[in-house]
Protein backbone atom coordinates (compact mmCIF):
# COMPACT_ATOMS: atom_id res chain seq x y z
CA UNK A 1 0.00 0.00 0.00
CA UNK A 2 1.50 3.45 -0.75
CA UNK A 3 0.96 6.60 1.44
CA UNK A 4 2.19 10.06 0.98
CA UNK A 5 0.28 12.87 -1.17
CA UNK A 6 -1.81 12.56 -3.94
CA UNK A 7 -1.55 15.41 -6.41
CA UNK A 8 -4.17 16.98 -7.97
CA UNK A 9 -4.51 15.74 -11.91
CA UNK A 10 -4.56 19.98 -12.12
CA UNK A 11 -0.98 20.00 -11.38
CA UNK A 12 0.40 18.52 -15.02
CA UNK A 13 -0.16 21.66 -15.94
CA UNK A 14 2.53 22.79 -13.50
CA UNK A 15 5.65 23.50 -15.40
CA UNK A 16 7.53 22.45 -11.75
CA UNK A 17 4.88 19.41 -11.27
CA UNK A 18 6.23 18.21 -14.85
CA UNK A 19 9.88 18.60 -13.67
CA UNK A 20 8.70 16.02 -10.45
CA UNK A 21 7.09 13.86 -13.28
CA UNK A 22 10.57 13.96 -15.15
CA UNK A 23 12.06 12.90 -12.28
CA UNK A 24 9.99 10.32 -10.64
CA UNK A 25 11.47 6.63 -10.64
CA UNK A 26 7.47 5.51 -10.04
CA UNK A 27 4.22 7.46 -11.18
CA UNK A 28 0.93 5.99 -9.96
CA UNK A 29 -2.40 7.12 -10.62
CA UNK A 30 -4.93 6.86 -7.70
CA UNK A 31 -8.21 5.89 -9.24
CA UNK A 32 -10.58 7.70 -6.76
CA UNK A 33 -13.50 6.05 -7.95
CA UNK A 34 -12.31 2.56 -6.54
CA UNK A 35 -9.75 4.28 -4.03
CA UNK A 36 -6.87 2.20 -6.20
CA UNK A 37 -3.49 3.20 -7.04
CA UNK A 38 -2.59 2.11 -10.63
CA UNK A 39 1.49 2.07 -11.87
CA UNK A 40 1.55 4.58 -14.84
CA UNK A 41 4.78 4.76 -15.23
CA UNK A 42 8.12 2.79 -14.29
CA UNK A 43 7.42 -1.35 -14.60
CA UNK A 44 10.74 -1.70 -15.73
CA UNK A 45 12.09 0.24 -12.44
CA UNK A 46 10.21 -2.06 -9.93
CA UNK A 47 11.24 -5.01 -12.58
CA UNK A 48 14.99 -4.64 -12.38
CA UNK A 49 14.67 -4.00 -8.14
CA UNK A 50 12.64 -7.40 -7.68
CA UNK A 51 15.50 -9.20 -9.83
CA UNK A 52 18.47 -7.35 -7.90
CA UNK A 53 16.63 -8.31 -4.58
CA UNK A 54 17.80 -5.17 -2.83
CA UNK A 55 15.63 -2.28 -1.78
CA UNK A 56 16.10 0.79 -3.14
CA UNK A 57 14.92 4.15 -2.36
CA UNK A 58 12.28 5.68 -5.10
CA UNK A 59 10.94 8.93 -6.13
CA UNK A 60 7.26 8.33 -6.24
CA UNK A 61 4.58 10.49 -7.48
CA UNK A 62 0.94 9.88 -7.36
CA UNK A 63 -1.40 12.11 -9.37
CA UNK A 64 -5.28 11.37 -8.53
CA UNK A 65 -7.84 10.92 -11.53
CA UNK A 66 -11.59 9.58 -12.29
CA UNK A 67 -11.93 6.38 -14.18
CA UNK A 68 -15.88 7.13 -14.30
CA UNK A 69 -15.15 10.80 -15.92
CA UNK A 70 -14.49 10.14 -19.70
CA UNK A 71 -10.72 11.31 -20.19
CA UNK A 72 -8.88 11.93 -17.20
CA UNK A 73 -6.90 8.52 -17.50
CA UNK A 74 -6.20 9.92 -21.28
CA UNK A 75 -5.35 13.02 -20.21
CA UNK A 76 -3.06 11.80 -17.67
CA UNK A 77 -1.66 9.33 -19.64
CA UNK A 78 -0.62 11.68 -22.31
CA UNK A 79 0.94 13.80 -19.80
CA UNK A 80 3.20 11.09 -18.76
CA UNK A 81 4.16 10.21 -22.66
CA UNK A 82 4.98 13.53 -23.13
CA UNK A 83 7.11 13.99 -19.58
CA UNK A 84 8.79 10.67 -20.02
CA UNK A 85 8.72 9.66 -23.44
CA UNK A 86 6.35 6.50 -22.35
CA UNK A 87 3.54 5.04 -19.98
CA UNK A 88 3.50 1.66 -18.66
CA UNK A 89 -0.23 1.58 -17.78
CA UNK A 90 -1.73 -1.67 -19.01
CA UNK A 91 -5.72 -2.03 -19.50
CA UNK A 92 -7.36 -4.63 -17.77
CA UNK A 93 -4.51 -5.12 -15.15
CA UNK A 94 -5.42 -2.80 -12.61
Amino acid sequence: MLTGDINPLASIESPEFRAKMKDADLIFGFDISREQDVLMYGRLTLKAARESGKTLPFRVLRIKYDQRTGDQLEILLAAIQVVKGRHDYQEGTE
